[in-house]
């Protein structure tokens, strides 16, 4: 355990930082599987991939993921849409 005040701040920082990029990353693999889900039609398909998109961008502007990362996801998933 840290001695001095300023990395015991930061364990306490990351520990906050790793739980809210945790969930983050957990809801972008939850609407990843929503928009795969074939019994949805292709509208709300189309709507749900404008919303992972989006979550994606937003996830790799914040430091989550890396945005060549996000882009890959994003260009799969459109593919893997695409056949359904």
């Amino acid at each position: 355990m840290p001695f001095h005040a300023s990395p015991k701040k930061r364990i306490r920082r990351d520990l906050k930082k790793s739980l809210s990029n945790r969930s983050r990353k957990s809801a972008l693999k939850t609407l990843s599987k929503k928009a795969l889900n074939p019994n949805i039609s292709a509208e709300e398909r189309k709507v749900l991939m404008h919303k992972v998109q989006k979550a994606m961008d937003k996830a790799a502007s914040r430091g989550v993921i890396h945005p060549r990362n996000a882009s890959r996801r994003v260009s799969r998933l459109a593919v893997s849409c695409a056949r359904l």
